[in-house]
């Protein structure tokens, strides 16, 4: 396809505001954006290929939204020179591959939107330079797994969501460069189990969501190193047995499967179980001591 400019397109431009709007029809990044745009919204049109310094000459640019478009194709020069780029949103396209090199010299960058495409891997460092980066947004891929060493220089990451993909499996330490992490959604994927040393590192990682995958065994240690941890959420599973630490402020929302019922347990709130009332119906065991910690469990029959 030959990529250009779709005929009179609407576009705004609002010199107070700096902010560039251009919402028909799109096929190509327009040539008229003015120097000193600080936000561009290019949603919502036909976008399919972002090429090498398609914006160039921008470098007070701070916002650039180019979702809901059509876009397969991010050439790996295609957000070069944006330096005060501070947020980058490509969500909702058809993007399948993020070439090497496609985010460096994005240092400024906070808030990154992958989204609702058609990803299949991360290749390793391929964040590397987002040492600022507070928000990752992965949901709704096509990721099987995560090598080592992918989340590389994301030391102030505070939230990730990795859910709606196919991951089947997690790499001892895969993140435990994540020192900063405070939210880690890994719900709606393939995961059988939790071994340990899976999140050794996040030393403040507050919130864990594992739900609907397909988890029927935590092992010793697989939350071991999360000091500060305080929701975490196994609901949509296939546990028969939960292991916890009573105390600690911890609270838990879990379902156990069991004859192939669901059995649903709440606190107070209706969304979180306090480890310290977890209990087991007929057959189940309740192990006091723990996932949590690198001792044996101590399990006591209900």
């Amino acid at each position: 396809m030959t990529v250009g400019v779709a005929s009179q397109p609407r576009s705004e431009y609002t010199s107070d505001r700096k902010y560039y709007r251009v919402d028909v029809n799109l096929t190509g990044i327009p040539t008229d954006i003015p120097s000193d745009a600080v936000e561009i919204h290019i949603n919502h049109n036909r976008l399919e290929t972002i090429r090498n310094g398609s914006f160039s000459g921008l470098s007070e640019l701070r916002e650039l939204n180019l979702s809901s478009n059509s876009i397969r194709t991010l050439e790996s020069g295609a957000f070069s020179g944006l330096r005060d780029l501070v947020m980058l949103d490509v969500e909702e396209n058809l993007i399948e591959n993020l070439p090497s090199g496609l985010f460096r010299g994005l240092r400024n960058l906070r808030r990154l939107y992958l989204d609702q495409n058609r990803i299949q891997s991360l290749g390793p460092l391929i964040f590397s330079d987002l040492s600022r980066l507070n928000l990752l947004e992965l949901f709704d891929n096509s990721l099987t797994q995560l090598p080592s060493g992918v989340f590389t220089g994301l030391g102030r990451l505070k939230v990730m969501t990795l859910s709606g993909n196919q991951i089947s499996s997690l790499v001892p330490g895969v993140f435990s460069v994540l020192t900063s992490l405070e939210s880690l959604y890994i719900h709606g994927n393939q995961l059988s189990r939790v071994g340990p040393g899976t999140f050794h590192g996040m030393v403040l990682l507050e919130e864990l969501i594992l739900t609907q995958n397909r988890i029927q065994e935590v092992e010793n240690g697989a939350f071991a190193g999360l000091p500060v941890l305080r929701d975490l959420w196994l609901d949509g599973n296939r546990l028969t047995e939960v292991r916890s630490v009573g105390g600690g402020g911890l609270r838990v929302s879990v379902s156990l499967f069991y004859s192939g019922v669901s059995h649903e347990f709440f606190g107070p709130s209706l969304v979180h179980l306090p480890l310290s009332s977890l209990f087991s119906l007929a057959a189940f065991t309740l192990v006091t001591a723990s996932a949590f910690l690198d001792d044996p469990p101590i399990g006591h029959q209900v």
